[in-house]
């Protein structure tokens, strides 16, 4: 192994330290500013990095970091000690022999040992699946199932309680009319609580009329709605148009699809619940982050990254003022 030697520089010469910096192994991706010197050159380039159109493609390109970070936590066990496999066979030894307090002891050791995040899709929502396997098999009883339903179904409405927030942006989450699968809505909003978000969560076959009306009255920055039947949102296309003309309205589940004519143009989330929050949070804070950096773009807030950098009246010429026309 051979050394380095470091010539030795004057303080002068030693650039400055960026403003802040995250370690590799944290497992986060953020943008570090560099440093811009005081000089005509380097304001105009700090200009240059403020335009709508550069805005819109670091955002983008965070975007594309974070999810390439997850997806690497997803191939991770879940903890040094436990695989996935294995915290879900605890669960199961548990809750499907009615041992409820084994059953909260495996929840607690999971969380406490696990990335909230990590512990929902790698181990509680694959579990859940296994349960419904299980029962459609008849492995297990229908007593076993709303069994290990329940404990579960308490358990994450504690801790969504536990992770209330006063402040952050809100979301309106909720499962269409008929939908009674909530556990991927559950786990989304304990997500969006964990990045800073205050949930509204409405729970199971919600009737859409009364998901208007708490977006109405509260005004959130964006909606989630899931069903497992595409036939949902269809038959409620127009009143999910109308709540798209307010704010930013996500359609999820096996019922959901791209298409915007049988959604009531609200947007596809795709990938896992949390995948999901993370998408919502990321969208949501390169809006926010580009309303702040120009004005002019308070006029399509709510509007997704790609959509911003093509809205005609953002096009920019090189000298980043916007074009005439």
């Amino acid at each position: 192994m051979t050394s380095e030697t470091t010539p030795e520089t004057s303080p002068e010469s030693t650039p400055p330290a960026p403003p802040f910096a995250v370690p590799a192994s944290s497992g986060l991706t953020t943008l570090v500013t560099p440093h811009t010197p005081d000089t005509p050159a380097g304001r105009a380039s700090s200009d240059e990095r403020r335009t709508p159109r550069a805005t819109a493609a670091r955002h983008a390109a965070r975007a594309r970091a974070a999810e390439r970070s997850v997806a690497r936590s997803r191939s991770l066990p879940a903890s040094g000690t436990l695989t996935s496999d294995e915290w879900c066979a605890r669960l199961q030894g548990t809750l499907e022999s009615f041992d409820e307090a084994g059953g909260h002891r495996t929840l607690s050791a999971l969380f406490d040992s696990v990335p909230l995040d990590v512990a929902l899709a790698d181990v509680v929502l694959p579990y859940l699946h296994g349960v419904g396997s299980r029962w459609e098999t008849g492995d297990i009883g229908v007593a076993q199932e709303h069994f290990a339903s329940s404990v579960i179904r308490t358990r994450l409405s504690l801790t969504l309680h536990h992770e209330m927030r006063s402040s952050g942006p809100l979301a309106v989450l909720a499962c269409m009319p008929g939908e009674k699968h909530e556990f991927g809505l559950m786990a989304m909003a304990l997500v969006l609580s964990r990045l800073g978000w205050r949930t509204c969560y409405l729970g199971a076959d919600t009737p859409t009329a009364d998901v208007a009306l708490a977006v109405g009255s509260l005004g959130p920055d964006a909606v989630v709605l899931t069903s497992h039947r595409s036939t949902a949102f269809t038959a409620k296309g127009a009143l999910l148009r109308r709540m798209s003309e307010q704010t930013t309205v996500y359609v999820a589940g096996p019922g959901a699809t791209d298409d915007p004519r049988e959604v009531g143009g609200a947007r596809h989330l795709l990938g896992d619940p949390v995948t999901g929050a993370r998408t919502v949070d990321g969208q949501w804070r390169a809006v926010a982050d580009l309303v702040a950096s120009d004005p002019m773009t308070d006029v399509v807030a709510g509007r997704s990254p790609d959509a911003l950098v093509t809205a005609p009246h953002l096009a920019s010429t090189g000298d980043g003022s916007p074009e005439a026309g």
